[in-house]
């Protein structure tokens, strides 16, 4: 069967729609409604309206336009969706139940038809597009209508144009340029070639929202509300975040290192996590669960796990995180159990925090999280300061300070000299205890020789640091611990290895004392010798108590001895009375070798009183 042309019939319209057509058809022919039209013609209008091929195809036979042309503007129904020119659009992007006109446009279609004005004017494909605001053609804003009221007039372009043409003549012309964002969007419907590849692989009414909450937020700031924004915002906003959408993931990663860069958290509030700092941007893209988002989606989580200290105990759009990449101070305070100022401390001297991080909050301060894990099973971040050391080997402050500055305990980190910030190890300090005592026979109380280090190093003149080198290098036969004391104090040692192993070697020469009681003299005589340079001393190290000590060299001692000799040393070694062998030496006019008054002491020069046959004393044998 031969399906008859309409008569009269329309040319179609640049870029107009089926439905568009088809209503300015049914007003042509005066019927009331589209719908009627369409009953009467035997034409699906659902089909119509959903851009059904078939359905085109009669359209096309009746009126004798191209199957073609009108199949190229029409929304085709897919699913939830709809495809215009191959370009998807959800039902948001796709404005089929608003009536949208530019005022230029609609003069151009009255002036130029010679039709009425309701069956001049017709739909344009792109005024049905959500993100398209301005007529390229004309440099116009184009004017929203408002929302079709009724199912008969929905799709019914030239009925709703009729009802209002006394309003659409008197519409305002506010001139502007189609932005760099909708000339884009009119490329991706008229197939211009593709020169923004990120942008381009998105859905069209994806590339379109995201643009424009990107510019809404870049706009309106991170707690803009959108749901206030007139026709004007959303058009700076598409604009706004074009530039910023176009360049792809650097150009969208930068805008977000802006707005963390940028945010200020509230005081005594916590909103430092990613809803916070990014606000109706995170909460926009959390809501939307259509995958279409998903490579926009996958850019935001990325740069937050990136640059965000969130790990695998946080949930970013729907999926856990796989691997933490930063810590704050705050997270690896909850992570390690370290103090916060102590861990602050700790990174600053290992370089993990950026300079001027002392100006800003825990939550705030940002480190490498894989460097920081190595700190914590190295048992640095939840180590000890000195002080804590002090009770945690049971050593005390004194003992302590002296394993720590012999290097027997050593910092796992050492901070310039700053002993707060040096961390020891708690598996260190075990480590060390754990030599100390190994082999260690357990005993009840000391006694006798058994003593505490600290004790021992008393008794046996020697430092601790000694003893604790002799029972980490095995050089001692026996060591103990007492049964119930821990740590550091508990090790016991023997006083007597122990001051067989630190004495040192014997003084080879005598001290002042024991040249006093060899010589028989005074104290002051001996002081006199010294202080006048006739006995030379020399400063050593007492092998007993390890102090420094003046002594006179044996040999110069001796060399002494052979020299001089005392009145009464001499009267000793010849056996006489020291006043008789004083009267006689005077006699033979023999005269004292040192001044009395200085040394305190008749002293003569051997040479002088040798065998003599004037001094009959010492002629005696």
């Amino acid at each position: 069967m031969t399906m008859l042309q309409l008569h009269p019939t329309l040319d179609l319209g640049r870029d107009e729609t089926p439905t568009s057509f088809a209503s300015r058809l049914a007003l042509l022919q005066g019927c009331r409604h589209l719908k009627n039209f369409c009953a009467d013609l035997a034409l699906s209008f659902q089909g119509l309206v959903c851009g059904d091929p078939t359905v085109i195809a009669q359209l096309a036979l009746l009126s004798g336009v191209p199957q073609g042309a009108l199949q190229a503007n029409a929304f085709v129904r897919d699913g939830n969706n709809t495809l215009i020119r191959g370009q998807k659009l959800n039902r948001v992007a796709a404005q089929m139940t608003h009536v949208k006109i530019c005022p230029k446009c609609a003069a151009d279609d009255i002036q130029t038809s010679g039709l009425a004005p309701e069956i001049s004017i017709h739909d344009r494909l792109h005024w049905n597009i959500a993100s398209i605001r301005t007529c390229a053609a004309h440099n116009t804003a184009i004017v929203d209508l408002g929302v079709v009221e009724g199912t008969n007039q929905v799709y019914d372009f030239a009925r709703y144009i009729s009802a209002t043409i006394d309003r659409i003549e008197g519409l305002p012309d506010i001139a502007r340029p189609a932005s760099t964002f909708e000339q884009y969007l009119l490329g991706r419907l008229n197939s211009a070639p593709k020169t923004l590849p990120w942008l381009d692989g998105l859905e069209f009414y994806v590339a379109a929202k995201v643009c424009e909450i990107l510019g809404a937020v870049a706009f309106g700031g991170r707690y803009v509300a959108v749901k206030a924004y007139t026709h004007e915002d959303w058009y700076s906003a598409g604009q706004a975040g074009f530039e910023i959408a176009a360049g792809g993931e650097p150009s969208i990663r930068a805008f977000l290192l802006e707005m963390q860069e940028t945010f200020e958290p509230y005081k005594g509030v916590a909103h430092d996590g990613p809803q916070g700092v990014f606000g109706a941007l995170y909460i926009w893209a959390h809501a939307i669960k259509n995958s279409d988002y998903d490579p926009f989606r996958a850019i935001f989580r990325r740069h937050i796990i990136e640059t965000m200290p969130v790990g695998p105990e946080d949930v970013i759009f729907g999926r856990p995180v796989e691997k933490r990449i930063l810590h704050s101070i705050r997270t690896a305070h909850l992570a390690f159990g370290a103090h916060p100022k102590r861990l602050r401390k700790i990174l600053a001297t290992q370089g993990l925090l950026a300079d001027g991080h002392e100006a800003r909050a825990d939550n705030l301060v940002l480190f490498d999280a894989d460097r920081a894990q190595a700190l914590n099973d190295r048992g640095v971040l939840d180590g000890l300061s000195l002080t804590e050391v002090e009770t945690y080997l049971n050593a005390g402050r004194v003992h302590a300070k002296l394993l720590a500055d012999a290097g027997i305990i050593k910092p796992a980190i050492r901070s310039n000299g700053d002993i707060g910030a040096n961390a020891f190890a708690k598996a260190d300090v075990d480590n060390f205890l754990e030599t100390l005592l190994q082999g260690a026979e357990t005993i009840a109380t000391t006694t006798g020789a058994i003593d505490t280090i600290p004790a021992a190093a008393k008794r046996a003149n020697c430092g601790a640091v000694e003893i604790v080198r002799l029972i980490l290098d095995r050089q001692l036969a026996w060591t103990g611990k007492l049964k119930y004391e821990a740590g550091y104090l508990s090790v016991l040692v023997n006083v007597d290895e122990i001051k067989a192993k630190t004495r040192g070697e014997a003084l080879d020469g005598l001290t002042a004392r024991q040249i006093e009681k060899d010589m028989r003299v005074a104290t002051r005589v001996v002081v006199a010798l010294i202080e006048r340079g006739v006995l030379p001393t020399v400063t050593t190290i007492n092998p007993i108590n390890r102090c420094p000590v003046k002594i006179t060299p044996r040999t110069d001692y001796e060399a002494f001895r052979a020299k001089y000799v005392t009145l009464f040393q001499l009267a000793a070694e010849r056996g006489v009375h020291f006043k008789k062998l004083k009267n006689e030496i005077e006699a033979a006019g023999i005269h004292q070798a040192l001044d009395r008054e200085k040394f305190h002491a008749i002293i003569y020069l051997r040479s002088d009183v040798s065998v003599s046959k004037n001094v009959p004393a010492l002629a005696k044998r």
